[in-house]
């Protein structure tokens, strides 16, 4: 059994603390384990005082399109787990996704479409 914080009844979705310079967002991640990359997040969360970003990024979408995306680095905390610094943060789209950069670190269990656990 999972230890208590580690447990997301919000299924397929575990709680997320992303932090970029001095922006910081508390929310709910969709964990998609299609995605190779380690976080995107909407790009009209982040307020225009960020400043600019890392660097950017193409993507490929499920519909063949490419996309540029703006990247910055920042941490990552999931379900109150130890922080990861360093996360590669794409900004793209409307959802907050967690992918395999990310979700390989943890083991991750899934129940029957209700709950998941993460366990570093």
């Amino acid at each position: 059994m999972a230890e208590a914080g580690q447990v997301s009844a919000d299924y397929p979705f575990l709680s997320v603390r992303v932090r970029i310079r001095d922006w910081e967002r508390e929310t709910l991640a969709l964990v998609d384990s299609g995605f190779e990359g380690s976080l995107v997040i909407p790009s009209s969360s982040i307020d225009s005082g960020l400043g600019n970003p890392d660097t950017s990024s193409n993507w490929s979408l499920a519909d063949g399109s490419v996309v540029e995306s703006p990247v910055y680095v920042g941490s990552l905390e999931i379900n109150r787990l130890p922080a990861i610094p360093n996360i590669v943060i794409s900004l793209l789209g409307n959802d907050y996704i967690l992918g395999q950069s990310v979700i390989d670190r943890f083991e991750l269990n899934l129940y029957h479409g209700q709950r998941l656990t993460i366990r570093p």
